[in-house]
């Protein structure tokens, strides 16, 4: 971090304050000594900018007292008095004002705390402070915000962080740990690939050169690879937030990758194959997260490993500190030493029936211009709470908890109609089937498009005589919102006789006629309609063609 801004040099500021009379030398001996100071001072932290400004503010009003009394910094250069230079009391009060420089920035800044604790699984690993001190750690340790962790080619180890979050980091890895509290937590990826497990509803953020990505209670592993920045969903779901304002929704079992190209960020999405997921850095975390009691997520389609084992695939065996490892998780209890055979009882009843596997399906029942009915059906999850209605726009379906659209307690509902539609977009839905707030069963991804009603019919008719045999009277039309027509009929009136019609082929959506049974010395009125099958779809308006002479 950069130190606390400055509006102006700091001679500038005195000297605005207080004028240049009798006392500029001492103005300017403070000056490059408030300067000297700052210069060798290590880079403030954000927290201290506040300070920094506090300081000098308090730097410049002691300066006034002793150089110019009853000046303050709000009278600023406008009330001015006249002193006589004191260049001892000058030498007073720089070291004064070097002492008071030096506790405000070494000894009161704010201190940061701790976030989180180290584990070291394999080999050691260098933690950099925020101050730049130095050290190595080859077991466990504190870590405090601001903190450098670097991993080298045989090190594993795993951020325990205080809100209950884990991130573990691979070989030849650094992250920076930029923040974390109860809820959030917050990690910079400078290198290598490090996999995170989201504490319940707790937000976990890693970010890269190229993208911040992030879940909330879910599972992912995000690595800086050749291309950019590839993010696997294990578990819930995450967004990767990339370029200006750009994001991308990644859901369990997808991998996104965010690369430059044409000096621009772009982000694509496919599915991840178990294949993929079936290396040593992936099996170990699936080891690891059995042991510590988490949801692997997808990883829970590898087989079954022993952690000591598969770290053996990734590093030296002589670097695992097999001691430093969580503990399996321990198995039942054993019972008391049997005892003599009981006296036969009545029969037991029936054993209970285990709960069905839940799933849930979905359509869409109902789609018009101004909203989208989805109705579903469900098995098994007779222990399930309600239903929660998800929708996503883009390529992927939507997950909980980012796309919720609406919470509905209970398993009695099978429809919700969605009004927030717009017409011409395309939308993504899926039906959660919840239990304690937590995703028991997706139903399938659901895609609709939302109609554009289509403009009004018309038919419009224009005419005029023809201009060298003004007994003829040419006729054309043009229709738009017109479907199923098989002929046009153009029909003449004519003042006190009886109307005639003419059918004409239909063609297209518009269309001609000449009546050349008309007389230029009478004036004709004109309609044409659009049949289907005998039936009247649409009448045109009516025109009136004069006499010619």
């Amino acid at each position: 971090m950069s130190k606390a801004p400055k509006d102006r040099t700091t001679e500038e500021g005195l000297a605005e304050l207080y004028g240049t009379g009798r006392h500029t030398r001492g103005l300017e001996e403070m000056a490059r000594a408030v300067d000297r100071f700052q210069g060798i001072i290590p880079p403030a932290r954000e927290q201290r900018a506040q300070s920094m400004a506090d300081t000098r503010g308090a730097l410049l009003a002691l300066h006034g007292e002793l150089y110019a009394p009853g000046v303050t910094p709000e009278a600023g250069g406008r009330a001015r008095r006249l002193v006589l230079p004191v260049f001892a009391g000058a030498t007073a009060a720089l070291a004064v004002l070097a002492a008071v420089l030096v506790y405000f920035l070494f000894v009161a800044g704010p201190k940061l705390p701790t976030v989180a604790t180290i584990r070291v699984d394999a080999g050691s690993v260098t933690v950099v402070a925020d101050d730049g001190s130095r050290r190595e750690v080859s077991a466990t340790s504190e870590l405090k915000k601001g903190d450098t962790v670097s991993s080298d080619k045989d090190t594993l180890a795993e951020l325990l962080f205080d809100n209950g979050s884990v991130t573990r980091i691979d070989c030849n890895t650094t992250v920076l740990l930029n923040s974390s509290d109860d809820a959030i937590t917050g990690v910079d990826l400078q290198e290598g690939q490090c996999y995170s497990q989201a504490a319940a509803e707790n937000t976990l953020t890693v970010s890269t050169a190229d993208a911040d990505s992030r879940t909330v209670g879910g599972a992912f592993n995000v690595a800086v690879a050749t291309e950019g920045t590839e993010v696997v969903s294990t578990r819930t779901g995450s967004a990767v937030f990339y370029g200006s304002d750009e994001i991308q929704w990644v859901r369990e079992g997808h991998l996104a990758t965010v690369r430059q190209e044409n000096g621009a960020l772009t982000a694509s999405v496919r599915d991840v194959t178990i294949e993929e997921l079936s290396t040593p850095w992936y099996r170990f975390n699936l080891a690891m997260d059995r042991r510590e009691g988490l949801d692997p997520g997808i990883l829970e389609d590898l087989p079954d490993e022993d952690v000591v084992e598969v770290m053996e695939q990734m590093v030296p065996p002589e670097e695992i500190h097999p001691e430093d490892l969580p503990p399996e998780e321990p198995g039942p209890e054993p019972g008391p030493e049997p005892g003599p055979e009981p006296e036969p009882g009545p029969e037991p009843g029936p054993e209970p029936e285990p709960e069905q596997p839940s799933s849930v399906s979905a359509q869409a029942s109902s789609v018009t211009v101004s909203s989208v009915t989805l109705s579903w059906s469900y098995t098994g999850g007779s222990s399930c709470d309600g239903f929660s209605i998800l929708r996503s726009q883009g390529e992927l379906a939507p997950v909980y908890p980012a796309n919720v659209i609406a919470n509905l307690s209970g398993l009695s509902a099978t429809s919700y109609q969605d009004t927030a539609v717009a017409q011409g977009q395309t939308y993504h839905y899926r039906v959660a089937l919840m239990q304690g707030g937590s995703v028991k069963s997706y139903s399938n991804a659901v895609t609709v498009t939302v109609p554009i009603p289509p403009p009004p019919a018309s038919l419009v008719l224009s005419g005029s005589r023809d201009p060298v045999i003004f007994n003829n009277v040419n006729l054309s039309w043009t229709s738009t919102g017109l479907s199923g027509v098989d002929r046009w009929v153009v029909t003449r009136s004519e003042g006190g006789g009886s109307d005639v019609s003419w059918n004409v082929p239909y063609t297209g959506s518009s269309g001609s006629y000449t009546d050349t049974s008309a007389s230029g010395t009478l004036a004709y009125t004109y309609r044409v309609a659009a049949m289907s099958g005998g039936q009247v779809l649409h009448n045109s308006n009516t025109i009136t063609i004069p006499i010619a002479i």
